[in-house]
């Protein structure tokens, strides 16, 4: 397409030059007719990408994707590194990493499924360019290079993060030993929520013969 917009210029320098009216009309016809073609081309170009654009949604909304659930992850001062045991030993033109800013999508293809490990709101930014995957057999990593080096993560994704900050927040608030307790055992999973409740159960029990003694004593 290049090729076709310098052989329009130059047309039109040689156009401008032009004194007999022959000739300018032959040069005027040839431009209108390489700026048609052009034209023609890049609508065909467009509707191209438009046409293959569609196919990729549709070929996306067609697939089901099951989904990781299962990993293990540490990290060091500058990286942290995601560990997937797979089903089978794969290779790795059958697995797609996309690194953002603050996510993490790693899709994977064995047999008739696609795996998935998605986390869209990792813990703190990263950088892309410098986060690498590799696939050795039925194991996969993941190192996503933190964006800001020794900062540390609490979680992969930011759950705890937001927990911690709603749970201060809370505190500078003024809220009661009560009410923070309430907020913690709502955003907590069901184990530990299940050991807050055993927790406030023992405290309710030692206050209660704390206060049996007292009137025994008195």
């Amino acid at each position: 397409m290049q090729a076709e917009e310098e052989d329009i210029q130059e047309i039109r320098k040689i156009l401008e030059t032009a004194e007999r009216p022959y000739v300018k009309t032959l040069l005027g016809n040839s431009l209108k007719t390489a700026q048609t073609q052009l034209k023609q081309r890049k609508e065909k170009q467009e509707a191209e990408k438009k046409r293959q654009l569609e196919v990729k949604l549709e070929s996306q909304k067609k697939i089901t994707y099951t989904p990781i659930t299962s990993y293990a992850w540490d990290q060091s001062t500058t990286f942290v590194s995601v560990y997937v045991t797979l089903p089978k030993q794969v290779e790795s033109d059958d697995v797609e990493i996309n690194f953002g800013n603050r996510e993490l999508d790693a899709k994977i293809k064995i047999d008739e499924k696609t795996y998935r490990l998605l986390v869209s709101n990792l813990c703190h930014p990263i950088q892309t360019e410098g986060s690498t995957w590799r696939v050795k057999g039925s194991s996969l990593t993941i190192k996503l290079k933190k964006g800001e080096p020794k900062k540390d993560w609490s979680g992969l994704d930011d759950k705890e993060e937001l927990k911690a900050t709603r749970h201060k927040a809370l505190a500078e608030k003024g809220a009661s030993t009560m009410e923070l307790l309430q907020n913690m055992y709502k955003e907590a999973d069901e184990k530990t929520q299940q050991s807050l409740l055993e927790a406030y159960a023992k405290g309710a029990d030692k206050r209660e013969q704390n206060r049996t003694q007292k009137k025994q004593e008195s």
